[in-house]
């Protein structure tokens, strides 16, 4: 049985082993002050074997002979103290790195992004608000073909500064019905219908990621219109205010639903996918459809679930009880 300095930090054992190429048991007997070589070496052996690994008296020595000077430099910093600043520089993450761990807590349940045929990953950083794709050549789809997959990376850059004017604001750290995540906002207008907020935000283009400055009329009851002019978002404050009148025709369109209500495109694709409307229905939802199936789809789905569905069934002239 051999005991290693139990003074050394495991994590600083772990990082001088993965640095090194060495195995963590070979090191850790190496560190060992009590036991012959004779004694490391069948320690290896032993280690390996109850690990269901078997390993010759060769390759035993050889492992503790690499892990031996990796297990004096250990201990010479044991002696010195230096161990303490080698754990802390190890243990402890930089600023930027806590930062953008705060950032990924917010962000990282809706980040946008699109997954690719090789790997994708999300990364987040601390920095001047951006967003972007960083794409790379993955492995091929099989040993014959050569044709290779598309590894991708999804990176946004963020300040907590810019997040806690986004929680002072009032609003949520994600637009769901849009695809994106807001980085930074200021309020720039605000008006008896509602506010005008210009926003960074990062969405999805196809399957990769952007930044985008923007301005976000806030209509209330968690209802947002994503435009990119500060005009076009007053305007969809206004038509929402004024959306209380009931709809008057035998068909209704994405247009009424834009003009009437200040729904944003990106909120009716959102609202059509959350509804089960595939690309048929919603080229129908284009040309225009009967307020009565539309009632009936919210229905089907277990609607009205939120002030979305609540204002198009009003506006449709649901009674609350059964579909028209």
């Amino acid at each position: 049985m051999y005991t290693h300095d139990t003074r050394i930090p495991k994590s600083a054992l772990r990082h001088r082993a993965k640095s090194a190429g060495i195995t963590l048991h070979a090191l850790r007997i190496a560190c060992s002050r009590n036991m012959t070589i004779t004694a490391k070496v069948q320690a290896i052996r032993d280690a390996n074997h109850k690990r269901g690994g078997a390993v010759t008296l060769k390759t035993a020595r050889q492992r503790l002979d690499a892990a031996v000077p990796v297990a004096k430099q250990l201990l010479d910093d044991l002696e010195m103290g230096r161990w303490r600043q080698h754990r802390a520089a190890v243990e402890t993450p930089s600023l930027p790195e806590r930062f953008a761990a705060q950032i990924a807590q917010r962000l990282r349940l809706h980040a946008p992004g699109g997954l690719y045929s090789g790997s994708t990953h999300w990364d987040f950083e601390h920095g001047s608000p951006d967003a972007w794709t960083d794409t790379s050549q993955g492995d091929t789809y099989s040993g014959r073909c050569t044709y290779h997959r598309t590894n991708a990376t999804h990176k946004i850059r963020a300040t907590l500064s810019g997040l806690k004017r986004i929680a002072d604001a009032g609003l949520p750290y994600s637009l769901p019905r849009d695809d994106a995540v807001l980085l930074d906002v200021t309020t720039i207008r605000v008006e008896p219908e509602g506010r005008v907020i210009a926003a960074t935000i990062a969405d999805g283009k196809g399957k990769a990621i952007r930044c985008r400055q923007v301005f976000i009329a806030d209509q209330g009851d968690e209802q947002y219109h994503v435009a990119k002019t500060e005009r076009a978002a007053i305007t969809a404050l206004r038509r929402a205010a004024t959306a209380n009148a009931p709809f008057v025709g035998p068909r209704i369109s994405a247009t009424d639903l834009q003009k009437k209500l200040g729904w944003c495109g990106a909120g009716i694709r959102s609202w059509c996918a959350a509804h089960g409307i595939r690309r048929a229905l919603s080229q129908r939802l284009v040309a225009g459809t009967s307020p009565q199936a539309v009632i009936r789809l919210v229905e089907k789905h277990g609607g009205p679930k939120d002030e979305y569905d609540r204002r198009l069934l009003k506006y449709l002239g649901w009674t609350g009880t059964a579909a028209i």
